[in-house]
């Protein structure tokens, strides 16, 4: 379910699954993971280089961000103002988790780019998908297309000011 309010929607990146889209081995190796706690010694080795490098990541982290911001707004054509911004941050933070992994030498710079360059393709292709999501309107222009429709349909009329049929009803 999408949550409702288009102020919260576009400050989300909605991804629609369909069933057989996570592979079930992938997701069962995932587990097993899980399961042997090698999630944990890996947030860990994450949290450890985020509190000793705090300082030079937040100092990344915003000057990737705005950067990134410009480059997908470039990308983005009619999507929601905050999209960019909501994307950006998700790719800088990638950034962060790529560093870290490379300074603990689970990749190499090599991988950690060719990652960055999926990564980032992955994020500018959601831009498209985003709109599809992003179906709520604002409860004025909502009430604009409902007036619209039934004004158009013929079943409804507008009245003067006086409460009486306008001249011209019969042409909307």
């Amino acid at each position: 379910d999408i949550p409702k309010g288009g102020s919260l929607q576009n400050r989300l990146l909605i991804l629609a699954l369909k069933k057989g889209d996570i592979d079930k081995k992938d997701l069962t190796a995932m587990q097993v993971m899980s399961r042997e706690g090698k999630f944990v010694l890996a947030m860990s080795a994450f949290l450890h280089y985020v509190a000793e490098n705090y300082e030079k990541i937040v100092a990344d982290f915003n000057k990737d961000r705005v950067v990134l911001r410009e480059k997908i707004q470039a990308k983005a054509e009619q999507t929601h103002a905050r999209q960019p911004t909501t994307l950006a941050h998700l790719a800088a933070s990638w950034r962060v988790w790529l560093n870290a992994a490379v300074a603990r030498e689970v990749l190499t710079k090599d991988e950690a780019k060719e990652m960055w360059k999926e990564i980032w393709n992955t994020l500018v292709e959601t831009v498209e998908d985003q709109k599809s999501q992003q179906t709520t309107l604002h409860p004025a222009e909502y009430f604009i297309n409902l007036l619209r429709s039934a004004l158009l349909s013929g079943r409804c009329h507008l009245e003067t000011v006086e409460g009486t049929q306008p001249e011209t009803a019969n042409r909307y």
